[in-house]
């Protein structure tokens, strides 16, 4: 009876364990290049999976924030230890303001 209450136990215990890893889920938080300065920034907040996560940039960045940023395209891909993957596509877009010279006539 003891053996089958332990079993009960750790099998309950593995299935909210396995419930409470759920799927990776990012956001990313980007400025744009000209907002603040001459380059983009972006950073990730990474929930679900299981810890440690591992990232990986388009720019070769392994951090969870990057900085100087030119405008385009950029792809992040976070794993978790689980080997579960997920992929972001964003762009950084140029907001920098132009002043053309004008003259009057």
């Amino acid at each position: 009876m003891k053996t089958k209450f332990l079993l009960s136990i750790s099998l309950f215990f593995a299935l909210n364990a396995a419930i409470a890893q759920s799927d990776i889920k990012v956001s990313i938080n980007k400025s744009d290049a000209g907002e603040t300065n001459s380059y983009g920034t972006a950073a990730l907040t990474i929930t679900g999976g299981v810890a440690p996560y591992y990232v990986l940039w388009s720019n070769g960045s392994t951090k969870t924030k990057v900085e100087k940023l030119l405008p385009g395209d950029y792809l992040v891909r976070i794993s978790d230890s689980k080997g579960n993957t997920i992929e972001r596509k964003f762009k950084i877009e140029d907001k920098s303001v132009t002043v053309q010279n004008t003259t009057n006539p």
